[in-house]
Order: C-alpha cells, then structure tokens, then sequence
C-alpha cells in the first residue's frame, strides 16, 4: 500500500512556500525472503522531470537455494580427467555457512583432490554461492554430493547435486506464447541442463494452410539463438506450494524470441531444442498459436480502388 503526508512550513499568506510530502510504501502482509531487492520512488510536481529516490530492502531469511532443478535434482557435468565444478547458488541474510558431503562424510577444503571457494555475488542481492572443485575427475567421482547452507538458529537447507559426464543437452521446457500481434508471435520456453557445455537454440517454424489445418509441404523456417542474439524476460505466477498463509509468488526466467513478419490472423506451428558441442536434445512438442487481427483506422481514407502489384507483391490503393 501506497501513502503520503504533507508537512507544509510556516509559511504567510500570499508567499510561496517549500511544501516536504514524505511517502510511505507499506506492505501490508510479513516480509517473503523474495520481498528484497531495490525499491525505487519517483516524485514530481508538474515543473521539472521526475526525481527518483532509491533503496535496497534486504530482509533476514533462512537460506533458500536457488539452483535449478532437472526436474528434482540439480545437476553438474564434467570430462574425465578435467577438473569438475559443482555449484550451489543460495540466497541468505545472514550471510550462510556452506558444507559439502558425499557418501555421508563432510568435504574439506584442500582434501585429497577437493577445493571449495565460497563467495558473495556482485550485483546480487544477499546471494552466495560455494564452488566444489575435484581435479583429475574419474568415473567414481560421478554421484550424489550435498551442498548445505546454515546462517544461524538451526536454519539449514540442503540440495542434492549429481556430478555426471558431459553430454547433449536436455530438452527446453515450458514452451508456450507469451503474446501476439498481427504480424509476429513473442514465445518463451525454459532451457534445461546444457549438459555441462554451453548450449545454443534452434528454433523451427511453419505457416498452417487454414483449409487443410496442417502445414503445407514447404520446408520449416530455421533461426538459431545464441548468446548474443538471446534475451530473457522473468514471468511471475501465484506458487500455489507455498504453505504460507499469505500469497506468495514465484519467478521463473523465460528465453524469449519475437518471429516476426508473419502475416495478420494465420495460424503457425512452432518447435524448440537445445544444441551445444556434443550433440542435439529432443524437439519439444509442437506448439500453435495465431496472429491478431489488424487494427481498423478511421484516419486512413476509404479507398477508391484496389488493384494488385505483381512485380513488388503488394496491394496498392487509389484514395477516393
């Protein structure tokens, strides 16, 4: 909830006055550990551009890990005989304590072939991660390790994450459209492991023949989504696991792409799969989804005539 006061000075009539308005944004449910970040308030009076005053909220919280699950353990990949990276990325205030086991048995940092490295991230808000190193991995290296993060008062979280070898990546999840204007489609989906390599998109599309409701023979469009040319958009929905009393929302981060200059009101197919040096994933299930409708314009004047342009394929119009 949104509120101001005014604090108006002692001010005599017929002169102008400072006026101070302080304003408050309240949150009327406790604190979530996702309720931090940076919280910015922007003030004008109708003179000059907006003012803006920021702050970072940070919020005390047990720690949560933050890694993401394939589909319910976190998973890490290396070459044998490379030196194997396994990281555990946790969100906590105080800062957390980190302890590595397997088989049961705590790791120590310079034991036998393992090293830890834990660090605060720059540019994030109370987040950590600890980084378990093994060099000379072999086989019997691959498994189960537990990353755990206590911060203080008994409050621990573990995560499972399995060391396996490099492979194809997994296949992207959660495919679907986001929105849809009359001449492009913005679709999002959630990339999986990469299988310890880094992982690139190839993303397939077709034009449905309205009559047949399938694709015609023609051969799909291919685009490929690299790092440079990839964007991110993070989509919020209600977390209906939460067994807090108030509602609570979760994130999650989307790849997005805009297939553009489609044509208004047609239907398309649309299919994703991951690639990185090692092979290809799966395709994910094909997808539909339809362009809108163009806008009317009362502006535009009524046409007289239409006539077809064979040699630049457009219509053309003779105003009335």
């Amino acid at each position: 909830m949104v509120s101001s006061e005014q604090h108006p000075e002692n001010c005599p009539e017929s002169e102008f006055c400072s006026v101070t308005v302080i304003g408050f944004l309240n949150f009327l449910q406790p604190l979530a550990w996702n309720d931090k970040g940076n919280y910015s308030c922007k003030s004008s009076n109708g003179l000059q551009k907006f003012v803006t005053s920021s702050m970072v909220l940070n919020v005390l919280h047990a720690p949560v890990i933050l890694n993401e699950k394939y589909p319910s353990d976190a998973l890490a990949a290396a070459d044998v005989g490379s030196i194997a990276r396994i990281v555990c990325h946790v969100s906590a205030r105080p800062e957390p304590q980190f302890v590595w086991l397997r088989n049961g048995s705590e790791i120590h940092d310079g034991q036998f072939r393992y090293g830890i490295r834990n660090s605060r991230l720059d540019g994030k808000i109370d987040e950590f991660q600890s980084i378990l190193e093994i060099t000379d991995s072999m086989i019997y290296d691959h498994g189960p390790y537990i990353c755990r993060a206590s911060n203080g008062n008994e409050q621990k979280e573990e995560l499972v994450i399995k060391l396996q070898k490099k492979s194809k990546p997994q296949a992207p999840r959660d495919l679907q459209l986001i929105s849809s204007l009359p001449t492009s489609l913005f679709i999002g989906w959630r990339p999986s492991f990469d299988g310890g390599e880094e992982q690139n998109f190839q993303l397939e599309y077709r034009k449905v023949n309205p009559i047949k409701g399938i694709p015609d023979s023609t051969e799909p469009v291919a685009i490929y989504i690299y790092g440079r040319n990839a964007s991110y958009l993070t989509l919020y929905e209600e977390d209906e696991t939460s067994h807090r009393s108030r509602r609570s929302f979760s994130s999650t981060a989307y790849m997005v792409y805009n297939i553009s200059y489609l044509n208004p009101l047609s239907t398309y197919w649309f299919r994703v799969r991951a690639r990185n040096l090692i092979g290809s994933s799966d395709w994910t299930p094909v997808t539909t989804a339809t362009t809108s409708d163009v806008r009317e314009n009362a502006a535009i004047p009524r046409p007289l005539t239409l006539y077809y342009n064979s040699a630049q394929q457009k219509i053309d119009f003779e105003r009335s």
